[in-house]
C-alpha cells in the first residue's frame, strides 16, 4: 500500500474493504442510476434483484469514500431518490450493496 498526497497536502492510502469482496459482483445492467449527469437527486432502481438495497457507498475519481447512504427498504421497493448535496462537481463511483451483491455504477455531478 503506497500513500498518495491530494492537493490541500493531506496523505491518504487507498485500500480495499475486505469486509465488501464477500460479495458476488452483479451485472451493471441490474442497477440503473438517473438522470446521469445529475446535479443533486438520482433515483438508483434496480432489477433482479434477491433482495433490497442496503447501502450506497460513494467514492470520488480517486477512491476516497465521500458518502455512506443506508438504505431503509422492503423488498417490494425496487428504487430509492437519494441526494448528492454538499458534493463537489466531479465523477462518483457509486457501489450499490445488496444483501447478495454489491453492483458498481458511474455518476457525474454537475451543479451549475
Amino acid at each position: 500500500m503506497h500513500s498518495q498526497v491530494d492537493s490541500g497536502g493531506e496523505s491518504y492510502s487507498l485500500t480495499l474493504n475486505p469486509e465488501l469482496m464477500q460479495y458476488p459482483v452483479g451485472a451493471p445492467s441490474d442497477v440503473y442510476v438517473f438522470p446521469n449527469p445529475t446535479s443533486d437527486l438520482v433515483t438508483i432502481g434496480w432489477e433482479n434483484a434477491k433482495s433490497a438495497l442496503r447501502q450506497v457507498v460513494v467514492f470520488n475519481r480517486i477512491g476516497l469514500r465521500t458518502k455512506v447512504i443506508d438504505i431503509h427498504t422492503d423488498s417490494t421497493d425496487d428504487h430509492v431518490v437519494i441526494s448528492l448535496k454538499g458534493l463537489n462537481n466531479g465523477i462518483y463511483i457509486f457501489q450499490c450493496i445488496f444483501a447478495d451483491k454489491v453492483i458498481t455504477q458511474k455518476i457525474v455531478l454537475y451543479n451549475n
